[in-house]
C-alpha cells in the first residue's frame, strides 16, 4: 500500500480553516479551474474593481463626468455578470465531466448569491438618485458588502435567475 497523503491539510490550510471556524479533521481536495472559467472569473473581478474605483472617485457631490463613468462601469459589470451566466449555462449544457459541472455550479452559485444582489443594489441606488435628483455616494455603511443580500431581485437579475432554470435553485 502506497503511503501518499494528497488530501492531508497543511499548516496554511489549518490556519485558514481555524480562522473561519471550519473543522480541521476533514481531507482537502485541491482542484484547478479551467482556463476559460478563470478568464470569466477574472473579467468579473476586474469589472467589479473598476466599478468600485469609479465609485471611490465620487465624493459628496458627483460631477456629471464622474456620474457617467460610474454608470458606465456599472453597465460593464452587468455585462460581465451576464457573460459569466451565459458561460455557466453553456458549461452546464455541454458538461462532459464532473469537474465542468462543479465549475458551472460554483459560478452560478456565486452569481446568484453575490453578484446579482450586488449589482441589483447599485441599480436601485442609481435609479433612486436619478428619480430624486440628489447626487452623491451612499454612505459606506449602507453599501453592499461581501454579505449583501437583497430581498427582491428584479430587472435583469430575475431574467438571469429564470435563465438558469431549475438546475440552479440554490
Amino acid at each position: 500500500m502506497e503511503d501518499s497523503e494528497p488530501n492531508v491539510m497543511d499548516i496554511a490550510d489549518a490556519r485558514f480553516f481555524k480562522s473561519v471556524g471550519l473543522p480541521l479533521d476533514k481531507p482537502i481536495e485541491r482542484k484547478f479551474f479551467s482556463e476559460e472559467y478563470s478568464r470569466h472569473w477574472a473579467g468579473l473581478m476586474v469589472a467589479q474593481i473598476e466599478m468600485e474605483d469609479a465609485l471611490s472617485r465620487c465624493s459628496g457631490a458627483t460631477t456629471p463626468i464622474g456620474w457617467r463613468k460610474f454608470k458606465g462601469r456599472l453597465r460593464a459589470l452587468q455585462t460581465e455578470v451576464l457573460s459569466c451566466a451565459t458561460f455557466a449555462r453553456r458549461l452546464w449544457d455541454d458538461a462532459a465531466t464532473d469537474d465542468a459541472r462543479e465549475e458551472c455550479t460554483i459560478m452560478a452559485h456565486f452569481l446568484m448569491e453575490r453578484a446579482v444582489p450586488y449589482v441589483t443594489w447599485w441599480e436601485k441606488w442609481v435609479l433612486a438618485v436619478e428619480q430624486t435628483g440628489e447626487g452623491g455616494c451612499p454612505p459606506k455603511k449602507s453599501r453592499p458588502g461581501s454579505t449583501a443580500k437583497i430581498n427582491e431581485v428584479g430587472g435583469w437579475g430575475a431574467t438571469l435567475a429564470r435563465g438558469f432554470g431549475s438546475a440552479f435553485c440554490l
